[in-house]
């Protein structure tokens, strides 16, 4: 039987539960979020930008990835698709991009009144964070 997109995303989306149980923010702290809340051009302190669009589409720019060789993450601009994970126990809200090759997560984090994106790329005390807002 083959590894489809959707067993894939099950297994991610497993992971991250799981790797993500120490969450630095608590889901209560985050406004409820909705699909039409992400929609539209979003701005990293990075030099990132990330398009959300209806349908479940994306399209980033400059988007930090994962070095395994450690220090400055690489950039890539690309497309995919992305998934809203508004609401899981003991867990802080994630969206879940799906890249051609790999999947990303961003955190949802309150800002004001709203919430804000962010990201943190590789081992958190490199500082290779970036934050994303509308």
């Amino acid at each position: 039987m083959p590894f489809g997109r959707t067993a894939a995303r099950v297994l991610f989306a497993a992971a991250l539960f799981l790797g993500t149980a120490c969450s630095l923010v608590a889901p209560a702290e985050v406004p409820p979020v909705a699909e039409g809340d992400m929609f539209g051009h979003w701005a990293g302190t990075c030099g990132a930008t990330i398009d959300f669009a209806a349908g479940g589409t994306y399209e980033s720019g400059d988007f930090p990835v994962e070095n395994e060789a450690g220090g400055k993450p690489p950039r890539i601009t690309g497309k995919g698709e992305w998934t809203l994970m508004d609401r899981v126990e003991g867990v802080a809200p994630k969206v879940l991009l799906e890249g051609e090759k790999e999947f990303y997560s961003l955190t949802l984090v309150k800002h004001g009144d709203g919430f804000e994106l962010h990201q943190w790329v590789g081992d958190p005390d490199d500082g290779n964070d970036c934050t994303y807002r509308r």
